[in-house]
């Protein structure tokens, strides 16, 4: 059927938001198997190929890197509720060039300045801006694929969805859904919004099971 072989990063956001639909994206997720998964992102098929083996953060990368663009001051965004670097957008984001920048590619400032006090170092409005890659590889590791027990999700399509969730909309409200969707198929979690080893096993469970 074609929703094996292409899933919209739209449709994977918006749905997980949402009790309901956590358990459709690990139903659709378990029953991909070992068959890739193709989707279109910004124009590109990024193709995923999934083993059975737990779950590899750098299957995700090329997905993430098509998908998030680059600097942004829209101030629209809510990623401004948690501050910007100080650097007017210039030449960075030329639809707003008199605004700040709060987000380089797809990491807001907020988030940069967590990973920094982590590292127990000062946030650099330059380093931010010039956001290197081997900075935005141990971000996405360190503060979502860490952060959801990625290394240890023995389904890499499921893996992968809980991490752009969390990226995407925040990590707390997608714990929630998906431990609310768990109990209702047998688990006996507290709902207490944290990723956890028992969080984690009732996902494998399912997985094992579906």
């Amino acid at each position: 059927p074609l929703w094996t072989k292409v899933i919209s990063t739209s449709l994977r956001w918006l749905l997980i938001l949402q009790t309901r639909f956590v358990g459709l994206l690990l139903r659709i997720t378990t029953r991909v198997g070992l068959c890739g998964i193709q989707e279109r992102v910004a124009g590109k098929i990024i193709t995923h190929h999934y083993i059975d083996k737990m779950a590899n953060y750098k299957l995700l990368v090329p997905h993430i890197e098509v998908a998030e663009g680059g600097h942004s001051a829209d101030p629209d965004d809510t990623a401004l509720r948690y501050g910007h670097s100080g650097v007017k957008a210039g030449k960075l984001d030329k639809r707003y060039p008199n605004n700040y920048i709060h987000t380089n590619r797809g990491v807001i400032w907020g988030t940069y300045t967590t990973y920094k006090r982590l590292l127990k170092q000062e946030p650099n409005a330059t380093e931010f801006i010039n956001l290197s890659k081997e900075m935005w590889l141990d971000i996405l590791k360190r503060l979502y694929w860490d952060k959801i027990l990625g290394d240890s999700i023995k389904s890499q399509p499921i893996a992968e969805i809980l991490v752009e969730a969390a990226w995407g909309g925040g990590l707390s409200s997608m714990v929630l859904a998906l431990q609310t969707w768990l109990n209702s198929k047998g688990a006996n979690l507290v709902l207490d919004r944290k990723m956890g080893a028992k969080t984690r096993d009732a996902i494998n469970k399912y997985v094992k099971t579906a």
